[in-house]
């Protein structure tokens, strides 16, 4: 009588490393995306002056729902990590606004000109 033997399938994934690879990389990929959004959207928004994003997470915490609470708990280090990149632009645009609206001419009253008007 022949010998029976007992095979053992083990039963894995040999890809299991690759795709925890894929997932890592989509992962990363996805949080590069994300960093700082609320510094880009500050921007885009029209913002000025230094740390733009971190007041822009602030300003969600404060006045908007959970989740956007969430987000922006999230990203406050990520924008104070891009604000402090984009810290020399904003203060070189700061103050070149303040030299533009020092030099133009004040706005004239709506009365002036006008007789027995002071």
């Amino acid at each position: 009588m022949g010998e029976s033997r007992l095979v053992v399938v083990r039963l894995g994934c040999f890809n299991c490393a690759r795709m925890k690879n894929l997932l890592n990389l989509v992962m990363a990929v996805l949080l590069l995306l994300a960093v700082g959004c609320g510094s880009l959207g500050s921007r885009w928004r029209g913002g000025s002056g230094a740390y733009q994003g971190v007041r822009f997470d602030c300003e969600q915490i404060a006045h908007h729902s959970t989740e956007s609470e969430f987000i922006a708990v999230a990203d406050i280090p990520l924008s104070a990590l891009v604000d402090t990149l984009f810290l020399p632009y904003d203060l070189a645009t700061e103050e070149r606004e303040k030299s533009e609206s020092a030099d133009a001419p004040p706005a004239a009253s709506p009365g002036a000109g006008r007789i027995g008007y002071k």
